[in-house]
């Protein structure tokens, strides 16, 4: 399991990311589970965003980042699947998805994987998204990204006292 995302309001409800196995869904504490995998190009999720007013609209990293760095020349091992391809979005709780504005190409090797969805609490059109290829933000719930930082990135947080300081690694 790479990733874990919780129902804002439903403690019952939760999400997880498989590196290998898509995205699961329970909603009884984790007692079932329900696969969300339906028109996912491939079913690695490296994060999982969930608008905190709208539970139905859900974001994921589409790649798995454990993968990164390990297989320099994947062509030689057939390991292109393991790579990237941005990050998808749902409205409909996962009934269906396509891809945002944020896309890569598998064969962007290292520079396709997605880490990490930030979604911003006071305004859930504003997203942030930590990559190998840097940090690239969107003001529009996905529509358009543009790179703010370049670089490798595999987190962001929010100051719990502030939240509108941010911190990446």
């Amino acid at each position: 399991i790479n990733c874990v995302a919780f129902h804002p309001t439903d403690p019952q409800t939760f999400w997880v990311g498989v590196g290998q196995g898509g995205i699961w869904k329970t909603t009884d504490d984790g007692a079932n589970w329900t696969p969300l995998n339906n028109n996912l190009p491939i079913i690695r999720v490296s994060d999982i965003a969930v608008n905190p007013n709208d539970p139905d609209e859900i974001y994921v990293a589409v790649g798995d980042i454990a993968y990164m760095g390990l297989f320099k020349d994947p062509r030689d091992n057939k390991r292109e699947s393991h790579y990237g391809l941005g990050i998808y979005k749902t409205t409909n709780g996962g009934r269906s998805w396509r891809p945002t504005g944020l896309s890569f190409q598998q064969t962007d090797y290292d520079f396709s994987i997605t880490r990490r969805i930030f979604i911003d609490s006071s305004n859930p059109r504003r997203l942030l998204t930590a990559t190998s290829n840097g940090i690239f933000y969107s003001q529009d719930a996905g529509t358009r990204w543009t790179r703010s930082q370049k670089g490798i990135f595999w987190d962001i947080e929010a100051n719990p006292k502030n939240p509108r300081t941010l911190y990446a690694s």
